[in-house]
């Protein structure tokens, strides 16, 4: 919650700087890298249902932790202090990346299914990719306080119920869906994006082989 607050205090306040950007970004790299990669090595190798060699896990959660350190300093070197340039993340986001870990982990620990374990590895390459591409992925924290009162309002009201009664579901789900919602985004805009024609051709006239 405060690493979504935190830039926007400052870019509200106008006391962002370069430096913020990057000392940001240097503790990002331990809560959200080096916390989630050991979590999973952690949770994955002392499991009783690991079907995995821990060579491999290791090898998994070292890729994670370094294509972490490589979004962020991606990040560091296209990130600008400018609000409008704070509305999508290119890629997914770090917070976004280990959140899905711990809230699964808060998952497994409640449920014991089995099939969180065995998806874990592959989740994780996965989210590994993702933080890496060039997927737009809103910001999250940026869209909810451009939203109306009356939305927010019911948004807060929804999601506090679902936390009461159905914590670990409900985390798990939102952080998932988030995730998706850059995938599925990407495909739909490549789908159905309209192809620009230029304004000669849009008239009839097609450039010959030679002016092209």
């Amino acid at each position: 919650a405060f690493d979504m607050l935190d830039g926007w205090i400052a870019r509200s306040t106008k006391t962002s700087s370069i430096f913020g950007i990057q000392l940001d970004s240097l503790a990002d790299v331990v809560s959200f890298g080096v916390v989630p990669a050991f979590l999973v090595l952690k949770l994955v190798s002392l499991s009783a249902v690991n079907y995995l060699p821990n060579r491999i896990i290791w090898v998994v959660c070292g890729l994670y932790l370094s294509f972490v350190a490589l979004r962020l300093a991606r990040f560091n070197v296209e990130a600008t202090t400018k609000k409008d340039d704070h509305q999508y993340f290119s890629g997914l986001p770090t917070p976004g990346a280990a959140a899905v870990v711990a809230s699964l982990s808060i998952l497994y620990k409640e449920t014991n299914h089995k099939i969180i374990i065995h998806a874990m590895p592959f989740l994780i390459l996965l989210l590994s990719i993702l933080m890496i591409s060039r997927i737009r992925y809103v910001h999250f924290s940026g869209k909810f306080l451009k939203a109306k009162p009356f939305i927010k309002l019911v948004e807060i009201m929804i999601f506090l119920f679902l936390i009461v009664h159905y914590l670990e579901i409900t985390l798990s789900a939102v952080f998932l869906i988030y995730v998706l919602s850059g995938i599925m985004n990407h495909f739909r805009q490549r789908i159905f994006k309209p192809k620009t024609v230029s304004s000669i051709e849009a008239r009839g006239f097609k450039p010959s082989a030679e002016g092209r």
